[in-house]
């Protein structure tokens, strides 16, 4: 069965730009007093002023404040099912990770309803601070990531450092993988 169309209002973004990360520019938009999406981009720095302090949330984060992202007003637009979806994505611990599976049970829902989280999962607005890059197969690959396996496995292993679960940093970023 179908999932409904979103019944929440739209908003349109008055403000967006262009960050830079150790992991690569970051655009974002907001509406009031929520961010509206954040995500992976090639594109030029500036824009409106950082909203809400996110540049410092950001830096937070990078650093290893790992609960910092919890702290950002978000407004993510999209059907119920993926509103249900990306406000379980946000209970999953860093360090930690799930699979789609496990998800769609977690929701009530038989295993065999992983493609439609999955879906629910990639429709995410906001990298980061719904951590879509929690989400692996249930083989444990890294599946479904729209900005790279390389930036999700560089994101799985800071967060993993910073928890207390692993013993290694990561190395800094690169688009064809970790390392030098």
């Amino acid at each position: 069965m179908a999932e409904p169309r979103s019944q929440a209002p739209t908003h349109d973004a008055d403000a967006s730009g262009v960050i830079g990360t150790p992991l690569g520019r970051l655009r974002w938009t907001s509406a009031g007093t929520a961010l509206l999406t954040l995500g992976f981009a090639d594109a030029e720095l500036g824009g409106a002023p950082v909203p809400f302090g996110l540049d410092e949330v950001l830096e937070d984060w990078f650093t290893g404040r790992l609960d910092t992202l919890a702290d950002v007003s978000i407004h993510p637009v999209g059907t119920p099912l993926q509103r249900q979806v990306w406000s379980l994505l946000r209970e999953i611990p860093p360090g930690r990770t799930a699979t789609y599976a496990a998800l769609a049970t977690a929701l009530g829902r038989d295993e065999s309803h992983a493609r439609v989280i999955g879906s629910a999962v990639g429709a995410n607005p906001l990298a980061l601070l719904i951590p879509c890059h929690r989400v692996i197969g249930t083989d444990g690959d890294l599946t479904g990531f729209a900005w790279g396996t390389a930036r999700k496995r560089w994101i799985l292993d800071h967060e993993a450092f910073h928890s207390g679960r692993a013993l290694f940093a990561p190395r800094a970023f690169s688009e064809q993988g970790t390392g030098p």
